[in-house]
């Protein structure tokens, strides 16, 4: 089996699954990542590369999601360049690094939901940039994600978003992964 992380930052919020998987010889781990490549610690890492991002002429509501679809793109050219066949896909939802890859697999997707952001009230939001109605939402930049399921790590967490409970987040148990 061939389990596929995606994350700007190796091995992020995964590496204590990562060392757990790394024990099966049943499982292939490969990372993609800004930050490594080769083998590390039994985990194949393979980097994608930015072609872009935002700049200061971006507005600021689509800032986060100018850089998400620059990630997205860099991880889904990456994923066709070296052909892999993932049998699962596990990411971050707030780098939008999954967003492309439905159009490359047909495996399950599997999204860490850490935080959703809003327009004002819970994360700092500046407030001279709050707006109402559906603006908040364009201004979070977060593109809807493929995936039936997600943990989420914290109950906290998952309260943020958007999504019914029934929607497949988890206050980040299971049998594999707890929460600290």
């Amino acid at each position: 089996m061939q389990i596929l992380f995606v994350h700007p930052n190796f091995p992020a919020q995964f590496g204590p699954l990562l060392s757990r998987l790394t024990k099966r010889a049943d499982v292939e781990s490969v990372f993609l990542s800004l930050n490594a490549s080769g083998v590390r610690d039994g985990i194949r890492c393979i980097p994608f590369r930015l072609r872009g991002r935002a700049t200061q002429d971006s507005h600021y509501c689509s800032r986060t999601f100018e850089n998400g679809v620059w990630h997205a793109h860099a991880v889904y050219e990456t994923c066709k360049a070296a052909k892999l066949e993932p049998d699962l896909i596990v990411g971050h939802s707030g780098f939008e690094t999954t967003a492309l890859l439905r159009d490359l697999y047909t495996c399950p997707i599997v999204n860490y939901f850490e935080y959703y952001y809003h327009g004002r009230g819970t994360d700092g939001f500046p407030a001279r940039y709050a707006v109402s109605g559906n603006g908040r939402a364009a201004c979070t930049g977060e593109i809807p994600m493929p995936g039936e399921n997600g943990p989420s790590p914290l109950l906290m967490d998952s309260a943020f978003y958007v999504l019914p409970r029934s929607a497949g987040l988890s206050n980040g148990t299971s049998d594999i992964v707890r929460p600290h």
